[in-house]
């Protein structure tokens, strides 16, 4: 309308750079306090608080602090990455933990410099993230409902993982994994982690921060 759209709730919330997700009636997001992250999951009639979870605890640097990636919601499920702990796999519903992955336990992984950004992935069975792990788990499949380890792929010797979203696309008559890091673009089976091809493409502090696009 002429004065502008008509307001009809508005929340704060905590720190971060997470974005929204939109599924059954709820808002997920997640957000930092003075020592924690959370993810938290709201009505979306009226802004208030159905449930939060701690995944784990505050990130801080001199760019930003807080989570940076959005949670993915997949039926029953919402996946969420925090910047420097873990995923964790929670109910739509209730907000009680299904499972959680320690990327520095299970997959020996570091920190990034800019914390874990890029949201998961699901397909099929599958959740898809980037974990920057070491041997060879730049990117790791885990099992959509034990968080078991599926696959990994792609060394993360030279350079970390990065913080561009991974995507799924269709062409050369194959679905493929595209994987955007700092020393290339990637082309992978989703199903097996077998790579495709490659296509060098350096950056300079790990900062593959575009997603890229299919046309």
């Amino acid at each position: 309308p002429e004065g502008g759209p008509t307001e009809v709730w508005r929340r704060p919330i905590g720190e971060g750079f997470s974005g929204l997700s939109i599924a059954n009636s709820r808002v997920f997001t997640m957000y930092s306090t003075e020592s924690d992250e959370f993810v938290v999951g709201l009505d979306a009639v009226d802004g208030r608080e159905v449930w939060k979870r701690r995944t784990g605890a505050r990130y801080t640097q001199t760019y930003g602090n807080g989570p940076l990636s959005t949670p993915t919601v997949d039926g029953d499920r919402v996946y969420a990455v925090g910047a420097s702990v873990s995923m964790t796999a929670a109910s739509v519903d209730t907000g009680a933990v299904l499972c959680r992955t320690r990327f520095q336990e299970d997959c020996v992984s570091e920190i990034p410099q800019w914390g874990f950004a890029g949201s998961p992935i699901v397909d099929g069975d599958r959740v898809i993230t980037l974990v920057g792990g070491t041997p060879d788990a730049k990117v790791v499949a885990f099992h959509r409902e034990t968080g078991d380890e599926v696959w990994r792929a792609l060394s993360s010797v030279a350079a970390g993982a990065g913080v561009a979203q991974p995507t799924i696309i269709d062409a050369g008559g194959v679905r493929q994994l595209i994987i955007c890091h700092p020393l290339a673009v990637s082309a992978l089976n989703p199903e097996t982690g077998e790579v495709y091809r490659e296509q060098p493409f350096e950056v300079d502090y790990n900062m593959t921060v575009a997603t890229p696009v299919h046309r």
